[in-house]
């Protein structure tokens, strides 16, 4: 499993979605989902197929790959290192991406920490767990492609530049 590049994705997909992927089940049940029905999805059903999803919507990661380990293949999982991993991914987006301040965890009966700034600070960390890289926000693949874009809008200059030199 290439952690740096699943890390990678799901950040980025998540900075651009910029919310928690959620269901609403009936009034006042709001949940995270792996892939809502708006086409949002989480840090976990980004990698995964529309189809494969619900097959196990509503199942936390690892019980979804106990069940369903030909879901994850693709991801090259290797262990319960890798499971522990897409876990905390998973963590990250549903406890800090998906609710509002002050709301209480239903399961372990703690308010949530919600709000982008405290999702960021817990990717990095998982990141800092796992020897990876975290990028932070404008100085990822959104600079690069800027800076790229800048140096093949200047390349006309240059090559005209070149020409009259060798003139």
């Amino acid at each position: 499993m290439d952690k740096q590049l699943i890390f990678n994705n799901t950040l980025e997909h998540l900075r651009h979605q910029g919310h928690a992927a959620m269901t609403h089940q009936y009034p006042g049940d709001t949940r995270c989902t792996y892939l809502a029905a708006n086409g949002d999805r989480c840090a976990v059903g980004v990698h995964l197929g529309t189809k494969d999803i619900h097959m196990i919507e509503g199942m936390g990661v690892k019980h979804a790959f106990d069940i369903h380990p030909e879901l994850f293949e693709h991801l090259h999982i290797d262990g319960a290192s890798d499971i522990a991993f897409l876990a905390n991914l998973q963590y990250a987006h549903d406890q800090y991406l998906g609710h509002e301040d002050g709301e209480l965890d239903y399961y372990h009966h703690m308010p949530y920490q919600p709000g982008v700034n405290a999702w960021e600070d817990m990717m990095k960390k998982i990141a800092n767990n796992y020897g990876l890289i975290y990028t932070p926000p404008g100085q990822g693949s959104e600079a690069a492609k800027e800076m790229v874009t800048e140096i093949l809008d200047s390349l006309p200059a240059l090559v005209e530049d070149a020409i009259a030199y060798t003139d």
